[in-house]
């Protein structure tokens, strides 16, 4: 039995549609292993941030998180932008993943507005921007998985 040019044809894409598939499952493996590693990264700097807020003392946490009035003023400029943005934000969104949404959206004038005034670098000035979208002090740092 003489092997033709279409099984020979049809060995090597089935060999290239193998190796593909192993691509695409270790490729698959690693972004979530990347994903996880991220996660954790951002929790771990938002819990600095807590810190943050009671260390320089622009803030209590003595559940919920309460800021110093003279604080939230400094984001009156952006107050209404804020409370606009957030209210076209997913409701199904973890705090953890809206500070990310508010650092893409706002971060330049946080950093003019509070960082810089209040001398705060960790992200504290994530969560006063979060807590005067929310009208709220009440802020959950909790990465939920049904939040993605």
């Amino acid at each position: 039995m003489l092997i033709g040019p279409v099984e020979i044809s049809l060995g090597i894409s089935i060999v290239s549609l193998c190796s593909l598939l192993l691509f695409v499952v270790k490729a698959s493996m690693r972004l979530g292993a990347l994903e996880l590693k991220v996660d954790t990264m951002w929790g771990f700097q938002m819990r600095r941030s807590l810190s943050e807020v009671v260390s320089t003392g622009i803030g209590t946490i003595n559940s919920p998180l309460t800021f110093a009035p003279n604080v939230m003023e400094k984001l009156n400029p952006i107050k209404a932008a804020l409370i606009a943005w957030y209210a076209t934000f997913p409701d199904n969104q973890s705090d953890a993943n809206t500070l990310l949404g508010i650092e893409r959206n706002f971060g330049d004038q946080l950093l003019e507005l509070v960082c810089y005034p209040c001398g705060l670098s960790y992200g504290a000035c994530l969560l006063i921007a979060l807590a005067m979208a929310k009208g709220s002090n009440s802020v959950d740092l909790r990465v939920s998985q049904d939040s993605k």
